[in-house]
């Protein structure tokens, strides 16, 4: 069995933990906040991992940005 004093250190270290989470509660979602976001269902028809793979990839368009031109480059060029 615990001592006093030992029973007393956990009520208070339960006190601040239960305080920590009462801090936190009023700022977590509700139900209802999260009924205006996206659904199971409307995420399958997003594209999936797989699908994503056979896509260019960052580094991939990074590689080839220096050698595309925008149409305003080309406008630039045509008046020099």
């Amino acid at each position: 069995m615990l001592s006093s004093a030992d029973m007393e250190r956990v009520l208070e270290n339960l006190d601040r933990r239960l305080s920590r989470v009462e801090h936190i509660l009023p700022s977590l979602a509700t139900k209802e906040d999260l009924r205006s976001l996206a659904t199971k269902e409307d995420l399958q028809s997003l594209a999936t991992k797989e699908e994503l793979r056979s896509l260019a990839t960052k580094e991939e368009l990074q590689a080839l940005a220096p050698r595309v031109m925008t149409t305003g480059d080309r406008q630039i060029q045509r008046s020099n």
